[in-house]
């Protein structure tokens, strides 16, 4: 077994394909079509791929090196963890690795390191750390992977044609990946597909059973560009458990300020004084109910750009205690569930001493490290032009 094993890793180090001469032509969807052309055509496969799986050393350095080199290529969305389940040969075991996901030309770009627990990508490992392709991928439904090879054709499955051809499942894994839960089955077809393997990817949105979807562009670039600008590049992510409970993210800022609670009162509940300081852009949806944009029953609108994706939330005042309380909740938007949200305002040292307390849980399972770093970051740097404004006016 050992001997068999060493061999197919000497054959297939000996035919490795190099991911940057496909990036440097024009067309890279064009480019990627004689790969393994006849074998996609005599099991009927369709001659674009919808994503490549690609080997590195190191994810962080090869996404750097991606963006910077090829003009309109995605940033990449960057994650460590173990899938939810991951079968090698029909054999469950434990694995974890480090991977990144892109988009180029409306190809997805599927990052990996060789992680620990299997040999999975092992065998693309260039000695000299270019970056190799492993597998062609094809978004399809269902057990029996199912996809429409031709506009006005039924959708055709390929998990029996394979296997009447010898061809057994590699790999079946389940993954999660910033609220998107996919199952990816990889056929080992090295000898006949130009050492490339064939993978076919169902993803899920909330869940194994949950939204349809191709795992979208403007969710991974968003959520890449959370990663640029708060922090972790490399995010670790949970594994979704069936029936568990969703975590609750709890945030407490403070700031001492300039001016009595009085004074500041109306800059942190009226949308158009809001507005001064905030990153949201906040504005007056209906008043309270004494016609006052500061008293319960008022609603207002934060528009939040996200990797310059518009994120619109609404939410309502409960109930106030002018100059030093305020509660309130989010009932729309910002891809949470059950926000709750407190100000407070304490006359101390001659000023306002501000606290302001957030909770949430994040609509979508594991999108909460995302959040985290978007909502305390961005709040934090309001905040300090909170603290710039009652210096200026107070």
């Amino acid at each position: 077994m050992e001997k068999q094993r060493n061999t197919r890793t000497l054959r297939g180090m000996s035919n490795l394909k190099y991911l940057d001469d496909y990036l440097s032509q024009p067309d890279f969807k064009a480019a990627l079509r004689p790969l393994a052309a006849d074998f996609r055509e005599e099991i009927g496969l369709t001659v674009d791929v919808d994503e490549i799986g690609v080997v590195c050393p190191n994810i962080e350095e090869a996404a750097d090196y991606l963006t910077r080199t090829y003009p309109g290529m995605g940033q990449f969305f960057l994650g460590e963890g173990g899938p939810k389940s991951f079968e090698q040969e029909g054999k469950e075991r434990k694995y974890r690795t480090r991977v990144g996901f892109g988009y180029y030309q409306d190809v997805l770009i599927e990052l990996a390191e060789i992680g620990e627990g299997s040999d999975i990508f092992k065998t693309h490992l260039d000695p000299g750390g270019r970056i190799t392709l492993h597998h062609l991928g094809f978004f399809a439904r269902g057990k029996k992977l199912r996809l429409r090879t031709k506009k006005g054709l039924p959708k055709k499955g390929f998990r029996k044609p394979l296997k009447k051809r010898g061809f057994a499942t590699e790999w079946e894994a389940v993954v999660a990946l910033g609220g998107v839960v996919g199952h990816v089955t990889i056929f080992k077809t090295y000898e006949v597909a130009d050492n490339l393997a064939i993978e076919f990817l169902d993803f899920r949105l909330g869940g194994v059973n949950g939204i349809k979807t191709k795992l979208p562009r403007k969710l991974m670039e968003a959520g890449a560009w959370a990663q640029i600008k708060y922090g972790p590049r490399v995010i670790y992510l949970p594994e979704p458990v069936e029936g568990s409970v969703k975590k609750r993210w709890d945030f407490t800022w403070t700031r001492q300020l300039k001016g009595t609670p009085s004074q500041v009162w109306p800059l942190v509940i009226v949308p158009d004084q809001m507005s001064r300081w905030a990153e949201a852009t906040i504005t007056l949806v209906e008043p309270g109910s004494d016609g006052k944009p500061d008293t319960a029953g008022m609603i207002r609108q934060a528009v939040v750009k996200v990797g310059g994706i518009k994120n619109k939330i609404l939410e309502t005042i409960d109930s106030t205690d002018k100059p030093n309380e305020i509660r309130y909740h989010s009932f729309k938007g910002g891809m949470v569930v059950d926000q709750k949200a407190e100000m407070t305002l304490v006359a101390q040292d001659g000023g306002t001493f501000f606290t302001w307390k957030v909770s949430f849980i994040p609509e979508i399972f594991g999108t909460g490290p995302i959040l985290h770093g978007v909502v305390d970051k961005g709040t934090e740097s309001s905040l300090d032009e909170l603290v710039k404004l009652c210096d200026s006016e107070f």
